[in-house]
């Protein structure tokens, strides 16, 4: 059995918290470490979160220790893709220095 995708993981945990709109926005991978449109993909969700009140203080606690994230799996998947390629091609050698690829 394959581990879940971290862009569900956090879908469930935000319709668990009846965030349901920003878990539409999660499957769609808004706020995926690598398939964001954002930059700051989690600065963006805490401030969706904060913007829905003090409930949504332990949802915002849990974005901020990284439960979320993605893991090696997901980082090496982007990695392999054509876009993540080409931006690691567009690194050159900072990109092995950094342990990239």
């Amino acid at each position: 059995m394959s581990e879940m995708h971290s862009s569900e993981k956090l879908a469930l945990a935000l319709e668990e918290a009846r965030y349901l709109d920003l878990a539409a926005r999660a499957r769609r991978h808004e706020f995926h470490d690598f398939l964001s449109p954002h930059a700051m993909n989690f600065h963006v969700l805490v401030a969706e979160l904060k913007g829905k009140g003090k409930r949504s203080k332990p949802l915002i606690d849990r974005v901020i220790a990284g439960d979320f994230d993605a893991p090696k799996r997901e980082s090496d998947e982007w990695a392999a893709s054509p876009e993540g390629a080409a931006l690691l091609d567009e690194l050159g050698p900072l990109a092995d220095e950094l342990g990239l690829r």
